[in-house]
């Protein structure tokens, strides 16, 4: 009786188990589902391909060259807004960098690329295309062709050299944000210092450190902003920073100014 029952339960288990695998059509027949995941990255890789290609065979950069070059993968890609995917997060990614391509050519239309807000905008969103693509290599087997790899390697560096920034300037803010400014004040009253000491806890050396100190009084509103910097900042250094103002703050928030990175 024990193994009938097994039996049953391991049958009702692979029924239940196909069914994930199946839909139901118009007839009531049931049909294979089939899952874009593949197809969705195989897209993206020959609307790398044809972009590529197109950049290559024209002779100036203008507004709508840039719009038809990006209108490429938009069209590559556009179908799979309605298609089914097996995995969520793939889907999402996709979507995601349907949506920049998009937000891209509306720039095209929405500014001349001789303003240099252009460039500012379309270099961000450059940057977060890059990026994308280097998901898409490293998690979903991104591939392009011989003749276009180095093209895609070129886009590859630019994503890694974006999130190695993205992770440094991370470290740094929260670097920053761990700094606890204290009040002191001269015999007189007249000036009040404002000082922290704070160690670099990164990996990184850092150089031309300047800080923002907003200084609010007890109502909350923000009276004042000073500046608290150092020339240099070694990883495992302690630094004192210091900045001095004629306001009597009630709260100071400090906020990361410029850095950089020494050789």
């Amino acid at each position: 009786m024990k193994k009938i029952i097994a039996m049953l339960l391991a049958g009702w288990l692979v029924v239940c188990c196909g069914c994930a695998q199946v839909a139901s059509s118009a007839d009531g027949q049931q049909e294979e589902v089939v899952y874009a995941d593949q197809e969705a990255v195989e897209a993206i890789g020959r609307g790398l391909e044809e972009r590529f290609d197109y950049a290559d065979a024209v002779d100036e950069t203008t507004g709508e060259t840039l719009a038809e070059a990006t209108e490429i993968e938009i069209e590559k890609l556009a179908p799979f807004r309605s298609r089914l995917f097996e995995s969520s997060k793939l889907q999402e990614r996709v979507l995601a960098y349907l949506n920049l391509l998009e937000e891209a050519k509306e720039l095209t239309g929405a500014m001349s690329v001789n303003d240099d807000a252009f460039y500012d905008s379309w270099n961000s969103l450059y940057d977060q295309r890059a990026m994308a693509l280097k998901e898409f290599v490293d998690s979903y087997g991104l591939m392009v062709d011989e003749g276009h790899q180095s093209a895609l390697d070129d886009l590859l560096r630019r994503g890694r050299a974006v999130e190695k920034s993205g992770a440094e300037n991370e470290a740094v803010e929260q670097l920053v944000a761990s700094l606890n400014f204290e009040k002191t004040s001269d015999e007189d009253g007249w000036f009040f210092t404002y000082a922290a000491t704070g160690e670099n806890t990164t990996e990184l050396d850092l150089e031309n450190i300047s800080l923002i100190l907003a200084l609010y009084d007890g109502d909350g509103v923000k009276v004042e902003e000073t500046y608290a910097s150092t020339s240099s900042w070694l990883r495992g250094e302690k630094v004192r920073f210091e900045a001095i103002s004629e306001v009597d703050a009630a709260e100071v928030k400090v906020s990361l100014d410029s850095y950089s990175i020494a050789d």
